[in-house]
């Protein structure tokens, strides 16, 4: 087999400078406070529609960090951005169901929705070793 390595440190820097690119975009949003937030989503639960297209995208940028940070925690350097993707994506279904009257932060509610969309994409295409019993010995297969 002949690995081109040109192609794979390319790829490499490619992705880094993707991923760093992506670091300074979020950096120019900062984390709500508690009263912001609150604000954000009393305008995107009872706004006009273009009100709750703006809040949307408020609330979505300023909680970027974290769906990062989730991402960091359960992924490598090569998956990181597919990661922070799906992150999104379970963001965005958090959105669409939080209730403000519960009273909890939203990161706190949004916590599960960005866990369960990063998790189905390590299920999904992650390399995953599953174990199986042949004659009573353990083989370990890398599928």
């Amino acid at each position: 087999m002949v690995v081109n390595l040109k192609t794979n440190v390319s790829e490499c820097l490619e992705r880094s400078e993707n991923l760093s690119r992506y670091y300074n975009d979020i950096k120019q949003y900062h984390v709500m406070t508690a009263d912001e937030e609150r604000e954000w989503m009393d305008i995107y639960a009872h706004g006009l529609p273009e009100e709750k297209e703006i809040a949307k995208q408020q609330i979505l940028n300023s909680n970027q960090r974290f769906v990062v940070a989730m991402a960091k925690k359960y992924g490598t350097s090569e998956n990181v951005m597919d990661l922070i993707s799906e992150g999104n994506f379970g963001l965005i279904e958090a959105l669409e169901h939080y209730d403000m009257s519960k009273d909890v932060k939203f990161t706190t509610y949004a916590v599960h929705y960005v866990r369960r969309a990063i998790n189905s994409y390590l299920i999904n295409h992650g390399n995953l070793i599953r174990k199986t019993n042949y004659r009573n010995k353990f083989f370990f297969f890398k599928i």
